[in-house]
């Protein structure tokens, strides 16, 4: 296996163009009604596979899970295309309570980020009113005194286990006044473990986002096992949603306490969930502009994630449905894959999201993390780059329609400390009229090693549909002038 970063080391050569995303606006493509020649485009997300450079695995040897996986294919749209970094979380917003996701799919998040929350009320069809203010629900285990988090992500809590802490903590908030006006919905999160708190007659600043929350990795300060978290006490907002907040975690932790999960993780060595912390807050999202309308393509997307189907929905992407399980490591990627093949009979544009590597990561399992990179490298590349390929070389003959392919990932998420990072995550892409520059395997290392940045992230989807075309024409053949993406 090459060491990591051998090839960046020689970026004295590099002769790739950083791409300037304020030259060619998406403002700017909607108004000049600028149309793509027609070319099948598949998008796989690997939702959480980033790694934090600088955070080394004592067992790896310096390579992180992605470059100590066996990842063929990968390795090829490396060497043969473009790999670089996007910065999909914006200053200011976290991975935790936001969804990089939505930078991906080209939501501009500065400024305005969608809550995770909402767009999971979206995604999961909860029955959410325009007056309504969405918090997650997520399993913690607290400290001895109660003070603090001390594993934010604690192990194999199952979406049974939710459902059933849900169940009892639905029973106890019906019996105290003001928290029966919370709706409590399970089903959220990477794994389906999280659920959502929802209150439907909520003020306009709660709408607004005034009373979210900090992530429970964010509470957990220490990362890695060392504590040093903040006090949870000091974490509400103040005001009687606040204290209502406050009162919903507090009756979770009386419910929780003697729980037969609890008892049951007990049995098993386990650490108990100690309560639900309420993260995150705000208001159902709503975007004008759809990415069809933004990028005049017909796209549709492959999905367990609440959030992601959330952000589809807002975004106008239908959601192809797909037999079998879609969530965390036993995710049915092969069913995944035949759903997209099939779809690009029918749109232009297939998205394939998974957020396994995010629990793996969270589990601080770097094996099962490099273990399901082999899994999407076999199992959804390599298949859905066969089809792509029956589209013909745009490059060699101007009859054949074409195509692209790009894996990234949506955000970095540490094993050794079991968090998520802002760092800006890795990519690849490669086909019609995509130049190669780096000629390295995929990975971490070598996609910070490159050239390409690409900040803010909403414009990776412009500079995937786009960069290195010079003729646009309307479907059907129709002409509309010439224009020239760099790339």
């Amino acid at each position: 296996m090459p060491k990591p970063g051998a090839a960046a080391a020689s970026g004295s050569k590099f002769i790739a163009r950083l791409y300037e995303p304020k030259a060619f606006p998406i403002a700017r493509v909607r108004a000049a009604r600028v149309f793509l020649i027609p070319m099948k485009y598949a998008l796989i997300i690997a939702g959480g596979g980033g790694e934090p450079i600088g955070t080394p695995i004592p067992d790896l040897e310096g390579f992180t899970p992605l470059e100590a996986a066996r990842t063929p294919m990968l390795d090829a749209l490396g060497e043969s295309g473009r790999q670089g970094v996007v910065r999909t979380t914006p200053e200011g917003a976290t991975s935790g309570a936001h969804a990089p996701v939505c930078s991906l799919l080209g939501v501009d998040m500065r400024g305005w980020a969608p809550s995770r929350a909402g767009l999971e009320a979206l995604g999961l069809s909860a029955e959410v009113g325009s007056d309504a203010t969405v918090w997650r629900l997520v399993p913690v285990t607290m400290d001895a005194d109660f003070a603090t988090i001390a594993d934010p992500y604690p192990a194999f809590v199952t979406a049974a286990d939710t459902r059933a802490l849900v169940e009892s903590l639905r029973g106890a908030m019906s019996a105290h006044g003001e928290l029966s006006r919370f709706r409590v919905v399970d089903g959220a999160g990477a794994l389906g473990n999280e659920a959502l708190l929802i209150l439907d007659d909520a003020s306009e600043e709660s709408r607004a986002g005034k009373h979210a929350m900090p992530g429970a990795d964010e509470m957990f300060g220490g990362g890695g096992g060392s504590g040093g978290g903040r006090a949870l006490v000091k974490a509400f907002p103040k005001g009687p949603v606040g204290q209502m907040l406050r009162a919903v975690c507090e009756l979770s932790a009386d419910v929780f306490q003697n729980h037969p999960v609890n008892m049951l993780r007990a049995e098993h060595d386990l650490s108990p969930v100690s309560m639900f912390w309420a993260e995150g807050g705000g208001a159902l999202p709503v975007v004008q502009t759809g990415l069809g309308e933004m990028f005049d393509v017909r796209a549709a997307v492959v999905t367990g994630d609440a959030a992601c189907a959330g952000a589809a929905q807002m975004l106008g992407i239908d959601r192809l449905p797909v037999p079998g399980e879609l969530l965390g490591s036993r995710a049915d990627f092969g069913a995944m894959a035949s759903a997209a093949i099939g779809a690009l009979e029918r749109y232009d544009l297939v998205i394939v999201h998974t957020d396994a590597l995010t629990a793996a990561s969270l589990a601080g399992d770097w094996r099962a993390k490099s273990a399901i990179w082999e899994r999407i490298d076999e199992e959804l590349v390599v298949p859905i780059h066969a089809r792509l390929l029956a589209e013909g070389d745009a490059e060699a003959d101007a009859d054949q329609e074409g195509w692209r392919l790009m894996v990234a990932c949506d955000s970095v998420c540490s094993c050794a400390q079991r968090l998520r990072a802002g760092d800006a995550s890795p990519f690849v892409m490669a086909g019609a009229f995509v130049r190669s520059v780096l000629n390295a395997p995929f990975g971490d290392t070598n996609a910070h090693g490159s050239d390409l940045k690409i900040d803010p992230g909403h414009t990776l989807m412009e500079y995937f549909l786009y960069s290195g075309l010079r003729v646009s024409r309307r479907r059907g053949g129709a002409g509309v002038g010439t224009k020239q993406w760099e790339g």
